[in-house]
């Protein structure tokens, strides 16, 4: 049953994907292959070049198909049902373990389509059937109107997918594990830089040798080009020196740090759980994620894709914790914040999170623009720390002057509390 759930969601994602519809129109660059059941004639697969030009395209079949439609050859999607059936996969262990080898390279190992089209198929087709539990009004009526869209999309396609009609139910499941497959693929073959296909480990640099051109000789053999580990080392090790002066610098005010903690205990200032978690952690936060981004580039990657996937986690967890910042920020009650404080303790690391994120996306096409742009975050979030921690020191020497002196003119803005 579960099988069958994804087969018929697979379909139908197939189904957009390819535009059948539009395969035959010389005009438009549509193009099919499934890998079940081809049928070229040998003079078109000879004149196109045959399976030397897509050699290292674990989705070989669909890019015959774009191969054969490139060199002009007209293309037909014929449905033969009733007529000729071969088994895809047993189980759905098996169905995900088979995928795993093509679904990052379907899309051309482009991760920033991989994001978007998380986006577009969790808002299209898993969001409206959570909406109609966690909507009301006219918003819940219109993301019923996207079910039933779906459903009728499902219902169609159901006969020409083998599957039963009421499957369509489960579509929002199948379209989870569709994704998980995606994302799975997507991070392993980053992990790994490459794949594992027939017993035999291909570098993502191999593999991205032939997305861009098909008809073309296959890419040399790997043992005419740089090492993936020497080649990834290379713009690195270039940056070894700022990474040791910036990484040593943010390890040493991390600890200076805790010495404005413990002084601010001292002079027994108050403040709230929000206001520690709003204004005095994130510090400590900023200083440790520029340690760890210089730890990260000093690290042995086996490659640029590697270190890349690593930063993007760094980042996407930086923003959610900037988020987490400001949640805080608006919730407590002890200080009221001015335009400085909003910009300092809560836009300035959002920022730098988000161009972490994004140069870790494109470091493997862009690698000397994206190192300068890591570059840069780090010494923003180092010199954000710098800034907020000296505010604490500041506040904490005005509140042990007040208590030794008394009461002296208040500063041009509140004072803030220990953080």
């Amino acid at each position: 049953m579960q099988f069958e759930l994804f087969i018929g969601a697979f379909s139908l994602f197939f189904t957009l994907f390819i535009k059948p519809w539009k395969v035959k129109d010389p005009e438009s660059p549509s193009h099919v292959g499934i890998g079940a059941f081809n049928l070229v004639r040998a003079a078109a697969y000879r004149a196109a070049g045959g399976h030397p030009a897509i050699a290292m395209r674990p989705d070989d079949d669909l890019k015959l198909g774009k191969l054969l439609k490139k060199k002009g050859f007209h293309q037909e999607f014929v449905f033969g049902l009733g007529m000729l059936r071969v088994e895809w996969y047993a189980s759905v262990r098996e169905l995900i373990q088979g995928l795993m080898k093509n679904a990052f390279s379907g899309v051309d190992y482009r991760v920033w389509v991989v994001v978007v089209s998380t986006v577009m198929q969790l808002i299209t087709l898993v969001w409206p059937f959570l909406a109609l539990l966690l909507t009301t009004g006219a918003t819940r009526w219109l993301n019923l109107a996207s079910v039933l869209v779906l459903l009728t999309l499902c219902w169609i396609n159901a006969p020409l997918a083998g599957v039963r009609r009421w499957y369509g139910l489960g579509f929002p499941l199948a379209t989870l594990l569709f994704l998980y497959i995606l994302w799975r693929a997507t991070l392993l073959t980053l992990w790994r830089d490459g794949i594992d296909w027939r017993g035999t480990h291909y570098s993502l640099a191999e593999l991205k040798a032939t997305f861009m051109s098909f008809g073309s000789l296959p890419p040399s053999p790997p043992s005419h080009r740089l090492p993936a580990m020497e080649h990834a080392a290379l713009p690195f090790a270039a940056w070894e020196s700022f990474y040791v002066i910036v990484g040593s610098s943010a390890a040493a005010l991390t600890g200076l740090q805790f010495v404005v903690i413990v002084l601010g205990a001292e002079v027994n200032v108050g403040g709230s759980n929000a206001v520690t978690r709003a204004f005095g952690t994130p510090t400590i936060v900023h200083f440790c994620a520029v340690l760890l981004l210089a730890a990260t580039l000093s690290a042995p990657w086996p490659g640029v894709a590697s270190a890349g996937m690593a930063l993007a986690v760094c980042g996407v967890l930086g923003l959610i914790y900037g988020l987490l910042v400001i949640r805080h920020a608006l919730h407590q009650t002890d200080y009221q914040m001015v335009l400085e404080d909003w910009i300092w303790h809560c836009s300035l690391p959002i920022v730098g999170y988000a161009m972490l994120f994004g140069a870790a996306i494109t470091l493997q096409w862009h690698q000397a623009v994206s190192l300068f742009v890591i570059a840069g975050t780090s010494l923003l979030l180092l010199f954000v720390g710098i800034h907020n921690a000296w505010d604490s020191v500041i506040y904490i020497a005005i509140e042990r002057r007040q208590r030794r002196e008394g009461p002296v003119e208040k500063p041009r803005h509140p004072a803030k509390p220990r953080r």
